[in-house]
């Protein structure tokens, strides 16, 4: 019971915490490899680099909530891989 109740004291508080999830660095990477593979050289600001971070920690987040509620809706606590693509093919984000 103990163990239960320090789990959710840890998710309240990462829940309350504003601070991002993934490591600046490697999700720089990440955005400036992906635009070099398409054959661009592009520079990147510092302020773009966050806002976008931002947002695809938002969007992940917001997806896996629901692709949750999906699983839960099935009588399930674990999440699975056909959750989220239910989800995205519900959402027509196939892409």
């Amino acid at each position: 019971m103990r163990a239960q109740k320090r789990t959710l004291r840890k998710i309240k508080n990462e829940q309350n915490n504003t601070n991002l999830i993934i490591p600046a660095a490697p999700f720089r990477r990440l955005v400036v490899d992906a635009v070099n593979e398409s054959g661009k050289t592009m520079r990147f600001k510092k302020s773009a680099i966050e806002a976008l971070q931002t947002d695809v920690e938002a969007y992940m987040i917001s997806m896996l909530h629901d692709a949750n509620t999906v699983a839960l809706a099935q009588g399930r606590d674990t999440l699975m891989v056909g959750d989220i693509n239910l989800l995205r093919s519900i959402r027509n984000d196939l892409a």
